[in-house]
Order: structure tokens, then sequence, then C-alpha cells
């Protein structure tokens, strides 16, 4: 049984699924073991009304792995660390009622303090990979086995018989909500490529911008600042072709640009339509000799290229950042852009201040 889609990256859909309960799951986890510390009520009722200081320990224990779990759910997002603390707390508050239930005078109750405790991962499965969930969650029915020599449930087959139902529908509960999510995610996903690629192109749209500067900052991070180039280009007399060849032709001719741009940049590189037939292209860890070549390479690939439509060329513009505000570097490369057109087009310019 395939448990993902063949074209699912599973990394990547399994720490979306896991940022999209993350919330619910978090707080799943403190009200499960804040809850077992009130069972401490029912505690003391089994005891006659006494304060019952044997299950006290028992009781408070939960408090220590939530609190580490609150800690450690500041410090990363990652799926399977934050899913094994998960579990690893909701298991605890299972051991603490269980070490509990071992002075109660009357252990009968456990019944349905476990099918309680099912509730919580019936909550928090939903953050996590079924692989991961359902050998964590079969864990329980394990330690009830595994306990019942120690701690003697005088109604063995009456827990099983309520928790091992319970196990099977959560499972498979959780199984038909992770391939609803599937769905979600897919649609997620083609939403966010629409967002952030030209259709046409294939080039990203200009809300990449955002995603590479700092967060409420104007300059670029960190792995896109100095050295780093940015080039402006433009298809010369692109008008022209879509007046005398019609813009069907225009667009194949958008295409076939895109394409060798996409096919001569690095990997790091960024290659973005910047509205009509301008383009721009972020070349990190390029001096800008080195940024001028590669655009003359591509100037000179684009003007030997035969696309069936008719010949082009293209100017473009290159400019160095400076580190400050990212509009700058593009403006001066708009500026060296403008200089290459007025200067008879078809030719790479480099902005000189």
């Amino acid at each position: 049984m395939r448990i993902l889609p063949k074209d699912i990256d599973a990394q990547d859909f399994y720490q979306s699924k896991f940022e999209f309960y993350r919330r619910f799951s978090f707080w799943a986890v403190i009200f499960a073991a804040v809850g077992t510390l009130s069972y401490f009520v029912s505690d003391c009722q089994l005891f006659g009304g006494r304060f019952a200081w044997e299950t006290l320990p028992a009781r408070l224990t939960p408090l220590i792995p939530m609190t580490a779990f609150i800690l450690l759910s500041k410090k990363t997002k990652n799926y399977k660390i934050m899913g094994y603390a998960t579990y690893f707390v909701i298991h605890c508050c299972i051991w603490c009622t269980m070490w509990s239930v071992y002075y109660l005078p009357d252990k009968t109750h456990f019944s349905e303090g476990s099918i309680v405790l099912q509730l919580a991962f019936f909550a928090v499965n939903f953050a996590f990979p079924w692989t991961m969930a359902v050998p964590m969650h079969t864990l329980q029915i394990v330690t009830i086995l595994l306990t019942h020599p120690l701690i003697h449930y005088p109604n063995i087959d009456l827990l099983l018989s309520l928790n091992i139902p319970c196990w099977a529908a959560i499972c498979l509960a959780h199984f038909v909500m992770q391939n609803l999510y599937v769905k979600h995610y897919q649609t997620t996903k083609k939403l966010q490529y629409i967002s952030m690629f030209d259709a046409l192109t294939g080039a990203h749209s200009r809300n990449i911008t955002k995603d590479l500067l700092k967060p409420d900052s104007t300059e670029f991070k960190e792995k896109y600042r100095q050295p780093l180039c940015v080039a402006m280009f433009d298809i010369d007399l692109f008008k022209q072709v879509n007046d005398q060849y019609g813009h069907a032709k225009g667009d194949i001719v958008l295409k076939d640009f895109a394409n060798i741009v996409l096919e001569s940049k690095t990997d790091t590189d960024v290659f973005i339509r910047w509205g009509g037939e301008e383009f721009i292209l972020l070349m990190p860890n390029t001096e800008l000799g080195a940024a001028v070549a590669t655009v003359e390479s591509i100037r000179r690939k684009v003007q030997r290229f035969d696309q069936g439509v008719c010949p082009i060329t293209v100017s473009a513009g290159v400019a160095k950042y400076d580190g400050k505000d990212y509009k700058l570097v593009i403006d001066s490369a708009d500026k060296a852009l403008y200089t290459a057109k007025n200067n008879g087009r078809n030719q790479v310019v480099a902005y000189q201040k």
C-alpha cells in the first residue's frame, strides 16, 4: 500500500503537514500533561477522600518532559524531532498514569483513563507521518501488556477490548486524513508555483523578490549579498514582433529567450520576468567582469538562435550590488540597459557611476 503519490517529496510533504497542524498538536500535548495532573483529584477520591501522597510524584512527573517539550518547540520546527518529542511526552503521561494505578486500591478505573489517553493520540497523530504515528500509538497497547504482570489489571480483557478498537479506528482516521491532506498539499504547491513563476516563460515572477530579501528589509539575504551582480535584459524591438507576427509568435520568442537564459544560468542564479519583455538575472558570488561575460554569452546565443519566427537580439545592463537597498542595483542595471539601447541595441553595458 503506497502512503504517498510518487510525485510528492515525502520530507517536504511531512514538514508541510506538521506546520499545518503544529499549533493544534502542541496544545494537545500541553493539555495531555496537565490533564494527567488533574487525575490526582480522582486518586484522592479512590483513597476514600484522603490526600493521595502515593500517586502525587507520578502525577507531577509529566510536567518535566512537558517543560522540555515547550523549550524544544522554540528551538526547532523539524517534524521528525518534534514528532518523537511529542510522542515521548504522551507516553510519559501513559507511563505515569500506570505508575499511579499501581498504588490505587481500585485499578478498574484505568479502563476509562486509557480511553481518554487515546484522545491524545487522536489529536497529535494528524501532525506526523502515518508511518511514525502508528508505531508510536501501538506502543500504548504494548505497554499495557508489558505492565500487566506488575500491576495486575483486574479487567485486562476489558482494557484490551476497549483500547484495540480505538487504536484501529484512530489509525484508520489518520490514514484517511493524511490522504485528504495530500490534496491540500498539491493544491497549495500549485498555487505557490503560480504565484512564484511566470506561466509562459518558466522564469520566476516578481513575487519571488520578497523571498530574496531579509525580513522587513529592502536588502538581499546574506546568500545573495556581495559579490552580487544584477543584469536586466530587454528584447529589442519586441513590440514590432507582436505587431508584425502576432502575440502568439511573440510568446514563442519570449519562451525561447527564457529557455536560453535558464540553460545558461548557474544553480544559484535567479532569473525573473520583471515585466513584459524585460527580465532580470541575479548572479550571486559573481564579480562584475564575470557577470558581464555571462550576459554577453547569453546575448550571442540569442542572436544566433533561430526560433522560427524572426531574428531577435537583446540589450542588457549589468550592475554590482552595493549591499544596500535592492532597488538601487536594479535601477543601476536599468540605467545601463537604457545606455545599451541608446547606443544601438544588441549589446551589454556595465553600469558606471
